[in-house]
């Protein structure tokens, strides 16, 4: 293996996930857009959702059904590749998730 691939400390799971996330994109090219419901059967929930910058864009929210973390706590998601708020999914590097209610923020002293 070259010396300058970078696959991180497991690069089998590297390569699943790339295919998996090649996989999730061609069907939403193929299918309007849309994820079909069993893909987003299974996914986590994030709630009080929010874009991130850390250090590329990503979501941060309060988490529910994820595989590894802990329900009711905030997080930032991995990379953000695909987001439809009005379809409420988004597509991280890692994984669909399910959106629940967005949050907003307001600066002090202003009103909207």
């Amino acid at each position: 293996m070259p010396s300058s691939l970078n696959l991180g400390s497991n690069p089998r799971q590297t390569i699943d996930d790339i295919r998996r996330l090649a996989d999730d994109l061609e069907h939403l090219l193929l299918h309007g857009g849309c994820p079909s419901d069993a893909m987003l059967a299974g996914a986590p929930l994030l709630d009080r959702w929010g874009h991130a910058l850390a250090p590329s864009p990503a979501l941060t929210g309060i988490i529910t059904n994820h595989p590894l973390l802990r329900d009711g706590r905030r997080i930032v998601t991995s990379n953000l590749i695909a987001i439809d708020p009005v379809f409420g999914f988004a597509r991280t590097w890692s994984r669909f998730y399910r959106l629940g209610s967005s949050c907003s923020f307001r600066r002090r002293g202003r009103r909207s």
